[in-house]
């Protein structure tokens, strides 16, 4: 805190870049903006909270009101099609007419963000493939401050010691405080709700997203991860590190016909309509017992299974971040949560095969 307050003159300073950057756009040109919004980035952020594909192979999550159309389709649930881009408005981290995939990290986040309930909701699970993507990067726009205030209370509880003003690349640290200050700033502008009054064909606070979308096409970055504006309010308010609270916006590039399927491709996936059935906990465990299974046999035969040993830890993490959040009995029995848990029981249903014969799915061998 004694060090942030020696900060003002600072802190002012990359209030003024923001706001030089904002009126750029909207009084000169978008190429000067974007400038100056890359070179913010570069010299202010230095480009490190790029994360890669290890942090965003996890299960995401998408809804649709339902309608007139086949809530099992995964494609009813992927990208507006392109065909269909005179449909798309204005949006944070986008221009009309250019489809973006908006993916949220649990289902009550991706109902929430859509203003719906799950009993007049299709949804889907989407799974980045990690092998697809672990050349690429995704751009993180989160609160560093809170985050990491977070992560050291959590160490601290455990019984670690820290110290403010070490040198070591883990956590809150003196020597990043700057930068934390910088990135920490240009989220909360990003982030800032629209003000309902002002709306309309043109929307300030969208301004300045919409400029890093095209820092991030010019580095040919996947999208950005950003923090809802939606809260949600969970049953136990004690640990909000746990709340799953982040969003993830893929750039869908152009294909000459209705969906990008070579990105589609790219993902694990399963969907969920209206009125389908619903897996119970005792199921879905007993489906994660046997990939577990296969996963070892698999194994034992030579077989490179990082990635499927990513899945399920992925998956059972976010499970057990919904038991801290909420309540294991709450996630256990209200239907939304159980509708999660359907959808990560048809995912493993579908690479259930691919782990009981790797051969045949061109599975690579480990190095020995």
């Amino acid at each position: 805190m004694n060090d942030i307050k020696n900060k003002r003159n600072l802190i002012e300073s990359l209030f003024d870049e923001v706001i030089d950057i904002y009126i750029a756009a909207i009084s000169k040109n978008r190429s000067v903006a974007t400038g100056m919004m890359k070179s913010y980035i570069s010299k202010r952020c230095r480009y490190f909270n790029v994360s890669g594909a290890m942090t965003f192979s996890k299960p995401f999550f998408r809804a649709r009101k339902a309608g007139n159309y086949d809530g099992s389709d995964i494609h009813e649930l992927f990208h507006v099609p392109f065909d269909k881009r005179y449909l798309i408005g204005n949006q944070r981290f986008s221009l009309t007419g250019i489809p973006l995939l908006y993916l949220a990290e649990s289902l009550p986040l991706a109902l929430r963000e859509i203003g719906c309930d799950i009993k007049h909701a299709n949804v889907a699970l989407f799974l980045p493939k990690y092998s697809n993507y672990y050349h690429e990067g995704m751009y993180d726009i989160t609160n560093p401050i809170v985050y990491n205030l977070l992560t050291i209370e959590k160490k601290m509880k455990a019984g670690c010691k820290l110290t403010y003003n070490h040198d070591l690349p883990i956590s809150f640290n003196q020597r990043d405080i700057d930068e934390y200050l910088a990135r920490f700033i240009l989220a909360q502008c990003f982030h800032y709700p629209v003000q309902d009054m002002y709306s309309g064909s043109f929307i300030q606070e969208y301004v300045l997203p919409q400029l890093l979308m095209d820092v991030v096409n010019e580095n040919k970055w996947l999208g950005v991860t950003y923090q809802s504006c939606k809260q949600i309010i969970g049953e136990k308010r004690d640990d909000f590190s746990q709340f799953v609270d982040k969003n993830i916006c893929f750039n869908v590039p152009y294909q000459p016909s209705r969906y990008n399927e070579k990105m589609l491709a790219d993902f694990y996936y399963a969907t969920w309509y209206c009125g389908e059935d619903i897996k119970t906990y005792s199921e879905l465990k007993r489906k994660i017992s046997e990939i577990k299974f296969l996963k070892d046999n698999a194994i034992k035969k030579g077989f490179n299974m990082n990635d499927y040993i990513s899945y399920i830890v992925h998956i059972e993490m976010h499970m057990n971040k919904m038991f801290e959040t909420i309540g294991r009995d709450v996630y256990l029995k209200r239907k939304i949560y159980r509708v999660e848990m359907t959808l990560f029981y048809k995912l493993l249903e579908e690479i259930t095969p691919i782990l009981e014969n790797p051969e045949k799915y061109n599975v690579m061998r480990s190095n020995r």
